[in-house]
């Protein structure tokens, strides 16, 4: 369940740039984003990356989208981008969210999320074994994730990193990078922001394993070992953390989450090997 070559998404454009383009707009957007944000509106800290991961989602997979129809996706990884948005909006509406509401807009949000990238009922008897598991996935993102875009950008890094080691096409590799540039400021920035990172991030990695992984049939392979190891990335630099915490405070936690990422995608690449998939 691929996309067509990168190089076709955007005319005039070689496929190098196809692909770099949609990286540098989530690392501009979210960047630009995060500045205001942070000295003006720091309610809304979790809407930079937000934007900046539907903007390079959007430019990735717009181009395909078009030749069918915005509403029309064929494969997870063209799902993503309205559940982007949904993400977006609720970054945007939560600072407004009080009581009840507050608690269940992101439930309500990450339940369509799920929907979605399950292909809908006509889906068949999977769908709710998808469902259930996109679900869990946004559970799991959530106590990983604990609210800081340094943990949400560890694990795209890892997702990336281990999906390319394991052989995953650019068309399902990109928008792990993507979502990695997008968080990439708000992480150097120390942004904490209790949904938006994880739900993009459970998104990511539910749409990458149902586009490459054997987890629905009841296997395992490679991409389903990056993707579950991702989540492991953040919990892997946390714990480095607090074993050198003090030698290296001064640099923050993104040191030892981009260590925690490498671990976890050399991880997923040995683990593939071992498995021969």
């Amino acid at each position: 369940m691929t996309l067509p070559y990168l190089g076709a998404w955007s005319p005039g454009l070689p496929g190098t740039w196809a692909a770099v383009v949609p990286v540098l707009l989530a690392l501009a957007v979210s960047g630009l984003g995060a500045l205001l944000v942070r000295r003006r509106w720091a309610a809304w800290a979790g809407l930079p990356g937000a934007l900046g991961v539907l903007a390079g989602w959007a430019a990735l997979l717009l181009p395909v989208l078009a030749w069918r129809g915005a509403l029309r996706p064929r494969t997870p990884l063209e799902h993503l981008v309205v559940p982007a948005v949904a993400v977006a909006v609720l970054a945007l509406a939560g600072p407004r969210l009080r009581g009840r509401l507050g608690w269940w807009a992101p439930v309500l949000v990450m339940g369509f999320v799920a929907w979605w990238l399950a292909g809908y009922p006509a889906a068949g008897p999977q769908f709710w074994r998808v469902w259930a598991a996109g679900a869990l996935a946004g559970w799991v993102a959530v106590r990983v994730v604990d609210g800081q875009a340094v943990r949400a950008w560890s694990a795209g890094l890892a997702a990336w990193g281990g999906l390319a080691a394991t052989g995953a096409p650019r068309s399902v590799t990109l928008p792990a990078l993507v979502l990695a540039a997008a968080w990439t400021v708000p992480a150097l920035a120390g942004t904490r922001s209790r949904l938006p990172p994880a739900l993009t991030l459970a998104m990511l990695l539910m749409a990458a394993g149902l586009a490459l992984g054997r987890l629905p049939e009841g296997g395992v392979n490679g991409a389903d070992l990056a993707c579950l190891l991702a989540l492991a990335a953040p919990v892997l630099g946390g714990l480095l953390q607090r074993r050198v915490g003090r030698g290296m405070k001064r640099f923050g936690p993104a040191p030892a989450m981009l260590v925690g990422a490498a671990v976890a995608g050399g991880a997923a690449w040995a683990g593939a090997a071992m498995l021969g998939r």
